[in-house]
């Protein structure tokens, strides 16, 4: 089996896993497992944006973390597929801003709001694994993304899943961006040196 046949294989293996979580009470859960990690990488206030995501497909839920980190001053955003193969922009995001549904089927903030660099970004996930590798969709946007990011500054990228959602080990290529932390409804879990 080929790595792109086995991270498909495993994709629907992890969708599947995600329409099975009680999503209401993990998303509470995950947010107090993932405040725990973003109290000690943003400046409450201060200049630092987490950017979250909207959730879809069976996702776990960020909202009520990103309605928590707004309420204490911490500027949220939320991403846009601009175009298609090319990294995630991200716009700034407060609990009651108007959304669009864009590229994808992405719900996303409406033209004209102002862009944000983050210096936390939330990441979606169908599995990961114990060494911070992560699978996503398909469409490479989070690869891109954090490699653009990551090369302009330090940020820390945060998987946010349910704990079905981890295998021993996935398929890695040379593209793939490893994640510093994922969390979980049960725990949060450091990779590697400095959060990778």
């Amino acid at each position: 089996m080929t790595p792109d046949q086995d991270k498909e294989r495993l994709r629907g293996r992890g969708r599947a896993l995600r329409h099975q979580r009680n999503a209401g009470d993990a998303a509470e859960r995950i947010k107090v497992n993932a405040l725990s990690v973003i109290d000690g990488l943003v400046m409450v206030p201060g200049p630092d944006a987490v950017a979250g995501y909207w959730p879809m497909d069976g996702e776990a839920d960020p909202r009520p973390l990103l309605e928590d980190l707004s309420a204490r001053g911490i500027l949220c955003a939320l991403p846009v597929v601009v175009r298609y193969h090319a990294a995630l922009e991200f716009r700034a995001w407060s609990p009651g801003d108007a959304l669009v549904t864009g590229l994808h089927g992405i719900r996303q903030p409406v033209a004209g709001v102002p862009s944000v660099i983050p210096r936390v970004v939330l990441v979606p996930l169908v599995a990961f694994d114990r060494a911070g590798h992560r699978l996503g969709m398909g469409g490479g946007y989070y690869d891109r993304t954090l490699d653009a990011l990551r090369s302009s500054g330090q940020i820390y990228a945060i998987g946010i899943a349910y704990e079905a959602q981890k295998v021993d080990s996935l398929p890695a290529l040379d593209h793939d961006q490893p994640l510093d932390w994922v969390v979980t409804e049960k725990r949060a879990m450091r990779f590697g040196e400095g959060g990778r």
